[in-house]
């Protein structure tokens, strides 16, 4: 809906994935540079992909 109306610039998707057995989701965005940032209520995420993935959270990375 931001981007919609206009608050954001990018694209948003719903990402989904099996860990451990369980199933988790979260959100990914793009910003109009190309940045990814994850956001994840769940883990309590909301950061820049490649900082997550440092974390050890590659399971947010799409090309792994």
């Amino acid at each position: 809906k931001f981007i919609k109306e206009e608050y954001l610039r990018g694209k948003v998707s719903i990402d989904r994935r099996n860990i451990r057995g369980w199933g988790h989701c979260w959100v990914r965005y793009t910003d109009s540079k190309g940045k990814v940032k994850i956001l994840d209520p769940t883990q309590g995420v909301f950061e820049n992909l490649d900082k997550a993935v440092k974390k050890g959270r590659e399971f947010y990375d799409r090309e792994r």
